[in-house]
């Protein structure tokens, strides 16, 4: 390097081009951990990077060839080291964990709404909606009229004048609708981000994230979101190696068994007993096994039918294999991190309001839809179906005050008369 080179101020931008957050449903920006998310339409910075910046965005486009609106920058501890400053590796890991974080949340949440519904109004969320983009600039850059720009693909730069380039929306990244994201469920994931996080749960956390990512990306074909998705599971859960299939069953047994007990549906097998979810899941490592050593596989392996009652009627709908997966893969990296959180002063969340998110997101099975989906999958008794099982269930799971059942109060409950029906005063209106 010359000594003119040397004497270059260095800039980098790290963004998301196509991540469309609903920003007034958000907030101004968001933080997770040390990075903070902003929408580029609200950054100020000196004119001089400002008219780059925003002449470099233009060159985003949607699928109708107009500017992007959805451009998000990505800010690594701007309290520390300021805006547009080159990061390390290590920094720019850190983003990408934080990306990979809310593009979980942001999947995961309408891979719920979907298993309980049976409906979508918009393309979901994917991999390819949270594509990171890393661009270098330099003073010299914001100094000319004709900037030229460096661009490192395949493990090469590629320089060329700003105006020559275009950069298109991937067609599966483009998405219909905006995303709000669920505050309290970043807000109980981020603690992995806490300097008071156990360091190896936290790589274990971070790393079935990344392969949760691949799993996501909807480039990729069936078999190969099901093979990354496995990885996830394996990579939470860090089983024994010749016990992976019974140590991924075991764990979904014990959290239905725990958050259900007796509304968890059965099933047997020859002299074995699991939950219908727990044999689900010891057939899907099967199937992951069959695609990873080759052996055919047909398309009806790759899904399944799941019953969604709408009102008295029930119509099925087909999910791969790999979202249903992706569903478990949820229940128990959010179920294990408010465990070790009850479990460990030391990953106590760190402030009052944080907390109170944290117990609300506890009694996410009837808050976010899981329930629903969990009946739909056949792997819990539909409750609304048996009011003395629904008013047991609140009674005992979600603690709510109410009069112990017995027999002797159910026949009161049985023999009480009706009330009158009200009439509505004619005058109103």
């Amino acid at each position: 390097m010359d000594n003119h080179d040397a004497k270059r101020l260095q800039y980098q931008a790290v963004f998301l081009p196509w991540t469309p957050f609903d920003w007034k449903a958000i907030g101004s920006s968001l933080r997770v951990g040390r990075v903070v998310f902003q929408p580029f339409d609200s950054f100020t910075t000196d004119p001089q990077a400002a008219r780059f910046l925003t002449r470099y965005f233009e060159r985003y486009r949607d699928l109708q060839n107009r500017p992007v609106q959805t451009i998000t920058l990505c800010h690594y501890a701007p309290e520390d080291i300021g805006f547009l400053t080159p990061l390390n590796g290590q920094q720019l890991q850190e983003i990408r964990d934080a990306v990979n974080l809310l593009l979980f949340c942001a999947v995961w949440e309408e891979l719920c709404e979907f298993l309980a519904t049976g409906f979508r109004v918009a393309a979901p969320p994917n991999a390819e909606t949270f594509e990171i983009v890393v661009q270098a600039f330099t003073d010299e850059t914001l100094q000319t009229e004709t900037p030229y720009i460096a661009l490192s693909t395949h493990g090469m730069l590629h320089t060329d004048e700003l105006e020559n380039f275009w950069f298109s929306v991937p067609r599966n990244a483009h998405l219909r609708g905006e995303i709000r994201l669920e505050l309290s469920l970043v807000n109980l994931l981020q603690s992995v981000f806490y300097d008071e996080f156990p360091q190896q749960q936290r790589d274990r956390i971070l790393r079935s994230l990344e392969w949760f990512r691949i799993a996501s990306q909807k480039d990729y074909p069936v078999p190969t979101q099901i093979v990354s998705i496995a990885t996830a599971l394996e990579t939470l859960l860090a089983p024994n190696e010749r016990q992976i299939k019974r140590t991924l069953a075991d764990a979904v047994d014990e959290w239905l068994r725990r958050q259900w007990g007796e509304w968890a549906i059965e099933e047997q097998r020859d002299e074995y007993s699991r939950t219908a979810a727990g044999f689900w899941m010891w057939d899907f490592y099967n199937l992951r096994n069959q695609i990873v050593h080759g052996k055919p596989i047909t398309e009806e392996e790759l899904f399944s039918l799941v019953p969604v009652k709408c009102g008295h009627e029930t119509r099925s709908v087909a999910v791969s294999k790999a979202d249903v997966a992706s569903f478990m893969y949820g229940i128990l990296l959010i179920d294990g991190i408010i465990r070790l959180g009850d479990s460990s002063d030391s990953v106590a969340i760190a402030n009052d309001d944080a907390s109170d998110e944290a117990t609300d997101v506890s009694l996410w099975d009837t808050l976010w839809k899981v329930d629903d989906a969990l009946a739909n999958l056949g792997w819990r008794r539909r409750l609304e179906d048996d009011p003395q099982a629904m008013r047991l269930y609140l009674q005992t799971v979600l603690g709510e005050l109410l009069e112990p059942l017995s027999s002797e109060s159910l026949v009161r409950e049985r023999n009480q008369e009706r009330p009158e029906p009200v009439v509505e005063d004619s005058t109103k209106g």
